[in-house]
């Protein structure tokens, strides 16, 4: 139910905009993991927006990146129609080793500039309970 009333509130925001108005785009990652297994595989729902009379199609990603250090990287293709919105899943392997990391998912505006939604998350190993 969060998920639907952000979509639509930042659809509603992006497109009452007026006639002729720019494009304009946003990126939500769609999972509020906060800790992960080191190594572990995970699916990573983003969602990409569009507001405006026209649509977008080009490369989306999600990153993972320590500071400025892209640790890696997954692309795919997306078209987005106008005043509308579309998702991408992303299958990730998480890093060996334990820390604090981001999530960037991201898309390139015709205009050039990157529009980006960052998440933080922390890979560490989970507690072993076996004692």
């Amino acid at each position: 139910m969060l998920r639907l009333i952000v979509i639509c509130l930042t659809i509603l925001t992006l497109s009452c905009s007026g006639e002729d108005a720019p494009l304009k785009l946003a990126v939500v990652i769609e999972d509020w993991t906060y800790e992960f297994a080191p190594q572990s595989e995970a699916e990573i729902p983003v969602q990409f927006i569009c507001g405006g009379d026209k649509g977008w199609t080009g490369e989306v990603s999600l990153r993972i990146q320590q500071g400025d250090r892209v640790i890696q990287q997954w692309d795919q293709p997306l078209h987005i129609l106008a005043d509308s919105s579309a998702s991408a899943v992303f299958r990730i392997e998480l890093p060996q080793e334990e820390g604090k990391y981001e999530l960037v998912g991201e898309l390139i505006h015709p205009e050039g500039r990157p529009i980006r939604n960052r998440r933080l998350i922390k890979v560490k190993k989970p507690l072993d309970l076996s004692m």
